[in-house]
């Protein structure tokens, strides 16, 4: 019985490592991107983001217009839902048609 726990506690933290391995490549395609298209309006960089959250009060007046700031932010909603589309269908699909994917859209039970 001891064997078999070890056992079913090994798969589980297999799935679960198996689970962590779709936000590190999102964060590492997010990260290449912003890189490379060296826009941080259309697409920041995490350490930009993260400064940014760490100091939400500082001044506005300097990152540009209000209208401006508006179309980029309703630019980067319609990318992040295409993005989120083009993700979550094909991975609903074959999660749906094949269990072995199952685990990287529910890592954790």
């Amino acid at each position: 019985m001891v064997c078999f726990f070890n056992q079913a506690v090994g798969k589980k933290a297999g799935w679960f490592l198996l689970g962590l391995v779709l936000p590190a490549m999102f964060f590492l395609l997010w990260e290449v991107t912003a890189r490379r298209w060296n826009n941080p309006w259309l697409l920041p960089t995490i350490e930009m983001v993260l400064k940014r959250l760490l100091n939400p009060f500082a001044s506005v007046l300097e990152t540009g217009s209000l209208l401006y700031n508006i179309a980029v932010s309703g630019l980067r909603v319609v990318m992040g839902f295409l993005l989120a589309a083009v993700v979550a269908i094909p991975l609903g699909l074959a999660m749906g048609g094949q269990p072995f994917y199952q685990p990287a859209g529910c890592p954790v039970y």
